[in-house]
């Protein structure tokens, strides 16, 4: 079986470094999507070594804000980038999962073409897990205080859900955990 990967938007990875390499020793982490590292692309090899995991892609060329590592005993296969998202098939023996790794736009117009290039995605016949920050939320039940958020931009995210038959992971920890300078909590991602 594949382990669930972990995903941080960790703001820069500066001060995150030594927190991101305990975390991988601590919990075996096999796979880590990091968004927003505020680094260029030709540190992400002298990262990976430091947090100890083998391998290591990023979305930069195309725009984007994401890396990826893994470690050594998984087979990864990099189907696709894009300014919000990295696709990719990985393989432990026999087993076999699609991942999407998504940091997603905060503009309506931009999320709209996230949804359609995900739901172009949803045909693979493998396992697929998608995950990250997708800069939205299903209903205001997932935040605490502050202002309600867009009804539309919670429509578009739960049509896409729908239409691509996805089903949340059951999350461990605390369910609200992001917070921006601003009144309130919120949910930082989705699995």
């Amino acid at each position: 079986m594949i382990d669930t990967p972990v995903v941080w938007n960790v703001r820069g990875m500066g001060t995150s470094k030594c927190r991101l390499r305990k975390l991988v020793r601590k919990h075996n982490i096999a796979i880590l999507a990091v968004a927003e590292p505020f680094h260029s692309e030709r540190h992400v090899q002298s990262f990976a070594k430091k947090i100890k995991l083998a391998g290591c892609i990023t979305n930069e060329k195309e725009g984007g804000k994401i890396w990826v590592f893994w470690r050594e005993d998984l087979q990864m296969e990099w189907i696709g980038a894009s300014s919000q998202t990295i696709h990719g098939i990985v393989t432990k023996g026999v087993h076999s999962v699609v991942l999407t790794f998504v940091y997603a736009k905060c503009s309506a117009l931009k999320k709209r073409s996230l949804w359609t290039e995900l739901e172009g995605l949803c045909v693979v016949g493998l396992p697929w897990l998608v995950s990250g920050d997708f800069n939205t939320i299903w209903n205001d039940a997932e935040r605490m205080r502050g202002r309600p958020r867009p009804l539309g931009a919670m429509e578009d995210f739960n049509n896409y859900i729908d239409k691509c038959g996805l089903v949340e992971v059951p999350c461990k920890g605390r369910k609200l955990s992001w917070r921006n300078g601003q009144e309130g909590l919120a949910r930082s991602g989705h699995v």
